[in-house]
This record gives C-alpha cells, structure tokens and sequence, in this order.
C-alpha cells in the first residue's frame, strides 16, 4: 500500500510539473508572438503611412511612375500577413491542445486527491457545486466564503484564443488594405 501512495504521489508531482510546463510555454510563445505581431503591425503601418505609397495612390496618374520597389515592399507586406494568418490559424489548435492537456492533468489530480483521501481540492470543488460557484450575497458563515472561481483554471486559454483570433482580423483588414493599395497604384 505504502508503494501505491508513492506511486500516486510521484504522479501528482508529475501532473502539477506538467501543468506548469504547459502554462510556461503558452505563456512564453504568447507573450513572443504578440510582441512580434505588434512591431510588425507597428513598424508596416508607419512606415505606409509616412512613405511615398499614400501620396502615389492619391496623385499618380501614370503607371511608370510606381517604383519597383514600392511593388516590392507592398507585396512583401502581403506574403508576411498572409504568413503571420497561417501561423495564427495552426496556433489555435494548439492553444485547445494545450487547454485540453491541462484539463486532463487537473481531473487525473482530483482522482489521486479521491485515492489518497487529500480533502482540500475536493473541498473546494464541492464549494464550486453547492455554490455554482457564485459567491452568496452576505456571507456570514465560514463555509460561504465569497468565491469568484472554478476550481479547475484552464479559462486562461479562451482569452487567447479571443487574442489570436483579434489579430488574424487585423491582419485580415489590413492585407485587404494593402492588396487594395497595390491596385489602385497598378490601375492608375
């Protein structure tokens, strides 16, 4: 028996290392890849907006007048987006993936607390279904402490999905932009 309960123990461990694991990386390739997003918006933005190209679209009659290199850099700009839109699409999944992995760890936890007779999670879940977890208007006795939360916290993961989602619309929006730049400068 004392051989199981290490052998349980050990697993807890293992699930919580994996947990915190999972939470570093996401927050690590979120907090990367939303820098990198915003420079780039950033830096493509000003640096249409404080160029040639707007003034070209608006003045050029002529299409020998559009340099080569604008062409270049527009189209450049498209082939980043549309990137950037690829790699955001495949980061989705994974951010379910990882959400999934955390939500597995967290349930295989409780079923160690339940074999090992560990009551302070279960505590707190039977809190979260007595209460639904909605803390009661005056508390006023010691089991009805105000909560604001479930027990197991894997929500962080909705927000970024709502993040990568955001930024594949303005990606979106602005390779349209820039696409309806590129003709405007072509058609003059």
């Amino acid at each position: 028996m004392a051989d199981r309960n290490e052998i349980l123990l050990k697993e807890y461990e293992i699930c919580q290392y994996y947990i915190d694991s999972i939470g570093s990386q996401v927050w690590s390739s979120t907090t990367i890849f939303l820098t990198v997003n915003v420079l780039l918006l950033t830096g493509i933005i000003y640096g249409t907006l404080t160029s040639e190209i707007l003034s070209l679209v608006f003045t050029s009659k002529d299409v020998a007048c559009v340099p080569l290199p604008i062409i270049l850099v527009l189209g450049g700009i498209i082939v980043v987006g549309g990137g950037i839109i690829a790699i955001l699409c495949r980061w989705i999944p994974w951010l379910r993936r990882m959400r999934f992995l955390t939500g597995m760890n967290y349930e295989r936890m409780n079923a160690i607390e339940r074999a090992l007779g560990m009551e302070r999670h279960l505590l707190v879940r039977r809190f979260d279904e007595k209460y639904n977890a909605e803390p009661p208007a005056k508390p006023h006795k010691p089991d009805t402490i105000s909560r604001r939360y479930k027990y197991a916290p894997p929500r962080g993961f909705e927000s970024l999905i709502c993040i990568a989602r955001t930024l594949i619309v303005l990606w979106a929006i602005f390779i349209v932009g820039i696409i309806y730049i590129a003709i405007a400068l072509t058609l003059c």
